[in-house]
């Protein structure tokens, strides 16, 4: 299985987001789970958060589940995430 991490990025100190992904990585990949971690894609662009989104689908679309970080909900992209996995029938993690 092949998992897709989703949550809040944007709003809130970067360092601080990263460290709440790559921890959820590390737990997952103890699990023997197969993870995508947008925070360590490699992001070739301006930087705007539309370009951002673009890439992290292309990563999402390539997973067969995703896994909803707390506070997802109050995340555009998280939701927009979340509602593409369920569209295609994902396992919601």
């Amino acid at each position: 299985m092949k998992t897709y991490i989703s949550g809040p990025i944007s709003g809130r100190p970067f360092e601080e987001a990263k460290s709440h992904f790559n921890m959820v990585e590390s737990n997952l990949r103890h699990q023997d789970i197969e993870v995508v971690n947008p925070i360590d894609l490699p992001h070739e662009h301006g930087g705007t958060w539309k370009e951002y989104m673009k890439e992290d689908i292309i990563a999402l679309m390539e997973c067969d589940s995703i896994y909803m970080l707390k506070g997802w909900e109050d995340s555009a992209g998280a939701r927009l995430e979340f509602s593409i996995a369920i569209g295609l029938g994902y396992e919601i993690l």
